[in-house]
Protein backbone atom coordinates (compact mmCIF):
# COMPACT_ATOMS: atom_id res chain seq x y z
CA UNK A 1 0.00 0.00 0.00
CA UNK A 2 1.68 3.52 -0.84
CA UNK A 3 0.82 6.69 1.01
CA UNK A 4 1.43 10.24 0.83
CA UNK A 5 1.90 12.66 3.80
CA UNK A 6 0.95 16.50 3.12
CA UNK A 7 1.35 19.15 5.32
CA UNK A 8 0.86 19.57 9.27
CA UNK A 9 3.53 19.37 11.65
CA UNK A 10 5.51 16.58 13.77
CA UNK A 11 2.82 14.86 13.94
CA UNK A 12 2.70 14.24 10.33
CA UNK A 13 6.34 13.62 10.39
CA UNK A 14 6.41 10.70 13.12
CA UNK A 15 3.30 9.58 11.14
CA UNK A 16 5.06 8.93 8.33
CA UNK A 17 8.38 7.58 9.09
CA UNK A 18 6.18 5.08 11.26
CA UNK A 19 4.65 4.16 8.10
CA UNK A 20 7.88 3.48 6.47
CA UNK A 21 8.70 1.23 9.75
CA UNK A 22 6.00 -0.82 8.73
CA UNK A 23 7.32 -1.85 5.68
CA UNK A 24 4.88 1.09 3.50
CA UNK A 25 5.78 3.29 0.48
CA UNK A 26 5.86 6.58 1.86
CA UNK A 27 5.76 10.02 -0.02
CA UNK A 28 6.07 13.10 2.22
CA UNK A 29 5.29 15.92 0.25
CA UNK A 30 8.06 18.87 0.48
CA UNK A 31 10.75 16.36 1.49
CA UNK A 32 10.79 13.53 -1.66
CA UNK A 33 7.57 14.37 -3.51
CA UNK A 34 5.61 17.06 -4.95
CA UNK A 35 2.41 17.54 -5.22
CA UNK A 36 1.81 15.64 -8.26
CA UNK A 37 3.61 12.86 -7.12
CA UNK A 38 1.80 12.87 -3.72
CA UNK A 39 -1.44 12.10 -5.84
CA UNK A 40 -0.43 9.89 -8.05
CA UNK A 41 -0.50 5.58 -7.28
CA UNK A 42 -1.17 6.52 -3.78
CA UNK A 43 -3.93 4.48 -2.17
CA UNK A 44 -4.62 7.03 0.75
CA UNK A 45 -3.54 10.61 1.30
CA UNK A 46 -2.97 11.79 4.87
CA UNK A 47 -3.65 15.14 6.04
CA UNK A 48 -3.09 16.93 9.24
CA UNK A 49 -5.08 17.88 12.38
CA UNK A 50 -6.65 20.28 11.83
CA UNK A 51 -6.72 19.87 7.96
CA UNK A 52 -6.53 23.86 7.55
CA UNK A 53 -6.59 26.59 9.48
CA UNK A 54 -7.81 29.51 6.66
CA UNK A 55 -10.14 26.91 4.62
CA UNK A 56 -8.40 27.25 1.50
CA UNK A 57 -4.82 25.46 1.92
CA UNK A 58 -3.79 22.94 3.50
CA UNK A 59 -2.04 23.61 6.43
CA UNK A 60 1.15 24.81 7.03
CA UNK A 61 1.25 24.60 3.51
CA UNK A 62 0.41 27.02 0.42
CA UNK A 63 -1.68 23.90 -1.48
CA UNK A 64 -5.36 24.92 -1.93
CA UNK A 65 -7.43 22.28 -1.94
CA UNK A 66 -8.43 22.93 -5.47
CA UNK A 67 -5.22 21.82 -6.31
CA UNK A 68 -4.80 19.06 -4.31
CA UNK A 69 -8.46 17.80 -5.47
CA UNK A 70 -7.41 18.89 -8.95
CA UNK A 71 -4.89 16.09 -9.29
CA UNK A 72 -6.29 13.45 -7.08
CA UNK A 73 -6.83 9.78 -8.09
CA UNK A 74 -10.48 9.58 -7.74
CA UNK A 75 -9.67 6.17 -6.05
CA UNK A 76 -7.38 7.42 -3.64
CA UNK A 77 -8.83 7.95 0.16
CA UNK A 78 -8.13 11.22 1.85
CA UNK A 79 -8.01 11.66 5.64
CA UNK A 80 -7.94 14.66 7.70
CA UNK A 81 -9.03 16.22 10.81
CA UNK A 82 -11.81 18.75 11.82
CA UNK A 83 -12.79 18.68 8.20
CA UNK A 84 -14.63 21.60 6.95
CA UNK A 85 -18.08 21.06 5.40
CA UNK A 86 -17.41 22.56 1.92
CA UNK A 87 -13.83 20.08 1.41
CA UNK A 88 -15.98 17.54 1.81
CA UNK A 89 -18.35 18.54 -0.70
CA UNK A 90 -15.75 19.33 -3.29
CA UNK A 91 -13.82 16.14 -2.28
CA UNK A 92 -13.76 14.16 -5.73
CA UNK A 93 -13.05 10.97 -4.06
CA UNK A 94 -13.86 9.25 -0.17
CA UNK A 95 -12.46 11.69 2.48
CA UNK A 96 -12.40 10.42 6.22
CA UNK A 97 -12.63 12.99 8.85
CA UNK A 98 -10.55 10.62 11.76
CA UNK A 99 -11.08 12.86 14.28
CA UNK A 100 -14.80 11.92 14.65
CA UNK A 101 -13.65 8.89 15.97
CA UNK A 102 -14.62 8.96 19.92
CA UNK A 103 -11.08 7.04 20.48
CA UNK A 104 -8.98 9.14 19.11
CA UNK A 105 -10.94 11.95 20.66
CA UNK A 106 -10.39 10.97 24.16
CA UNK A 107 -6.71 10.04 23.70
CA UNK A 108 -6.15 13.46 22.31
CA UNK A 109 -7.97 14.74 25.29
CA UNK A 110 -5.43 13.42 27.36
CA UNK A 111 -2.67 14.34 26.25
CA UNK A 112 -3.67 17.91 25.71
CA UNK A 113 -4.49 17.96 29.69
CA UNK A 114 -1.53 16.25 30.14
CA UNK A 115 0.38 19.25 28.04
CA UNK A 116 -1.37 21.50 30.01
CA UNK A 117 0.23 20.62 33.39
CA UNK A 118 4.17 22.38 32.49
CA UNK A 119 2.42 25.59 31.15
CA UNK A 120 0.41 25.46 34.26
CA UNK A 121 3.46 25.13 36.48
CA UNK A 122 5.40 27.47 34.54
CA UNK A 123 2.62 30.04 34.46
CA UNK A 124 2.53 30.55 38.20
CA UNK A 125 4.75 31.25 40.52
CA UNK A 126 3.26 28.95 43.42
CA UNK A 127 3.10 25.37 43.77
CA UNK A 128 0.34 23.45 42.57
CA UNK A 129 -0.58 22.13 46.30
CA UNK A 130 -0.52 25.69 46.98
CA UNK A 131 -2.92 26.57 44.52
CA UNK A 132 -6.77 27.49 43.95
CA UNK A 133 -7.57 25.99 40.88
CA UNK A 134 -10.77 26.40 38.24
CA UNK A 135 -11.51 24.28 35.45
CA UNK A 136 -14.37 25.70 33.12
CA UNK A 137 -16.28 22.88 31.45
CA UNK A 138 -16.45 18.81 32.70
CA UNK A 139 -15.78 17.53 28.94
CA UNK A 140 -12.75 15.23 27.64
CA UNK A 141 -9.94 17.46 28.40
CA UNK A 142 -11.20 18.70 31.43
CA UNK A 143 -12.25 15.11 32.98
CA UNK A 144 -8.30 14.27 32.30
CA UNK A 145 -7.34 17.23 33.34
CA UNK A 146 -8.82 17.11 36.84
CA UNK A 147 -7.90 13.93 37.24
CA UNK A 148 -3.88 14.28 36.22
CA UNK A 149 -3.52 17.31 39.00
CA UNK A 150 -5.84 15.79 41.33
CA UNK A 151 -2.16 13.78 43.45
CA UNK A 152 -0.63 17.32 43.19
CA UNK A 153 -3.50 19.93 43.75
CA UNK A 154 -5.16 20.38 47.08
CA UNK A 155 -7.86 22.52 45.63
CA UNK A 156 -9.62 22.44 42.50
CA UNK A 157 -13.15 23.38 41.57
CA UNK A 158 -14.84 22.15 38.53
CA UNK A 159 -17.39 24.74 36.89
CA UNK A 160 -19.76 23.18 34.85
CA UNK A 161 -23.71 23.01 34.24
CA UNK A 162 -25.09 19.63 34.55
CA UNK A 163 -26.95 18.75 38.02
CA UNK A 164 -25.86 15.07 37.07
CA UNK A 165 -22.26 15.66 36.70
CA UNK A 166 -21.88 18.72 39.72
CA UNK A 167 -22.62 14.93 41.80
CA UNK A 168 -19.67 13.22 39.93
CA UNK A 169 -17.46 16.04 40.64
CA UNK A 170 -18.29 16.12 44.58
CA UNK A 171 -17.74 12.28 44.57
CA UNK A 172 -14.32 12.43 43.11
CA UNK A 173 -13.66 14.70 46.34
CA UNK A 174 -13.80 17.90 43.71
CA UNK A 175 -15.62 21.04 44.50
CA UNK A 176 -18.03 21.79 42.29
CA UNK A 177 -19.51 25.15 40.75
CA UNK A 178 -22.71 26.33 38.30
CA UNK A 179 -20.57 27.73 35.45
CA UNK A 180 -23.33 30.45 34.89
CA UNK A 181 -23.25 31.48 38.66
CA UNK A 182 -19.62 32.28 39.46
CA UNK A 183 -19.62 35.64 40.03
CA UNK A 184 -16.07 36.82 40.75
CA UNK A 185 -12.88 35.21 40.62
CA UNK A 186 -10.42 36.29 42.43
CA UNK A 187 -9.48 34.35 44.87
CA UNK A 188 -8.35 31.88 41.99
CA UNK A 189 -4.66 31.74 40.99
CA UNK A 190 -5.19 29.57 38.08
CA UNK A 191 -8.17 29.65 35.67
CA UNK A 192 -8.49 26.72 32.77
CA UNK A 193 -11.35 26.91 30.72
CA UNK A 194 -12.21 24.20 28.38
CA UNK A 195 -15.34 25.43 27.24
CA UNK A 196 -16.03 26.88 23.16
CA UNK A 197 -18.33 29.42 24.21
CA UNK A 198 -18.11 32.88 26.08
CA UNK A 199 -18.42 31.69 29.99
CA UNK A 200 -16.14 33.89 31.42
CA UNK A 201 -17.22 37.18 29.65
CA UNK A 202 -17.82 39.05 32.60
CA UNK A 203 -16.19 37.31 35.35
CA UNK A 204 -12.54 37.95 33.40
CA UNK A 205 -12.69 41.19 34.49
CA UNK A 206 -12.58 40.14 38.26
CA UNK A 207 -9.48 37.72 38.37
CA UNK A 208 -6.78 38.96 40.09
CA UNK A 209 -3.59 40.65 37.88
CA UNK A 210 -0.95 37.31 38.73
CA UNK A 211 -3.80 34.68 38.22
CA UNK A 212 -2.34 32.24 35.16
CA UNK A 213 -5.53 31.59 33.00
CA UNK A 214 -5.18 28.76 30.54
CA UNK A 215 -7.27 28.80 27.33
CA UNK A 216 -7.75 24.98 26.05
CA UNK A 217 -11.10 25.64 24.13
CA UNK A 218 -11.13 26.50 20.18
CA UNK A 219 -13.00 29.84 19.40
CA UNK A 220 -15.06 31.61 20.32
CA UNK A 221 -12.99 31.00 23.34
CA UNK A 222 -14.55 31.19 27.16
CA UNK A 223 -14.18 35.20 26.49
CA UNK A 224 -12.54 37.72 24.54
CA UNK A 225 -9.23 37.13 24.53
CA UNK A 226 -8.73 41.05 23.11
CA UNK A 227 -9.65 41.98 26.85
CA UNK A 228 -7.24 39.57 27.96
CA UNK A 229 -3.54 41.74 26.66
CA UNK A 230 -3.00 42.80 30.00
CA UNK A 231 -3.83 39.29 31.92
CA UNK A 232 -1.33 36.49 32.71
CA UNK A 233 -3.07 34.31 29.71
CA UNK A 234 -2.14 31.92 27.19
CA UNK A 235 -3.62 30.26 24.14
CA UNK A 236 -2.95 26.27 24.25
CA UNK A 237 -4.28 25.42 21.16
CA UNK A 238 -2.80 21.99 19.58
CA UNK A 239 -0.87 21.14 22.99
CA UNK A 240 -0.54 17.13 21.72
CA UNK A 241 1.12 18.38 18.69
CA UNK A 242 3.53 20.46 20.61
CA UNK A 243 4.00 18.63 23.59
CA UNK A 244 3.82 14.89 22.86
CA UNK A 245 3.68 14.84 18.77
CA UNK A 246 5.02 11.72 18.46
CA UNK A 247 2.62 10.16 20.81
CA UNK A 248 -0.15 12.11 19.16
CA UNK A 249 0.98 10.84 15.91
CA UNK A 250 0.73 7.58 16.94
CA UNK A 251 -2.59 7.72 17.95
CA UNK A 252 -3.55 9.03 14.56
CA UNK A 253 -1.76 6.43 12.45
CA UNK A 254 -3.12 3.85 14.31
CA UNK A 255 -6.96 5.39 14.05
CA UNK A 256 -6.07 5.44 10.07
CA UNK A 257 -4.78 2.05 10.50
CA UNK A 258 -7.80 0.46 12.28
CA UNK A 259 -10.01 2.30 9.11
CA UNK A 260 -8.40 0.48 6.22
CA UNK A 261 -7.75 -2.77 8.66
CA UNK A 262 -4.43 -2.92 8.44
Amino acid sequence: MVFSVIGGDVRQACIARCLEEKGYTVKVFGENAGLLDCTTGVNAIILPLPITSDGVTIKNTDITFDELFENINKKSIIFGGNIPNIINLKSPCSIIDYYKSERLKSKNAYLTAEGAIPFIIRGTKKSLKDCKILICGFGRIAKCLAYLLKPFADDVTVALRSRKDMALVDALCFKAADIYSLGSLYEYDVIINTVPARVLEKEISTVKKDCYILELASAPYGFDIENAKDLNFELGASLPGKISPESAGIEILNCILRHLKL
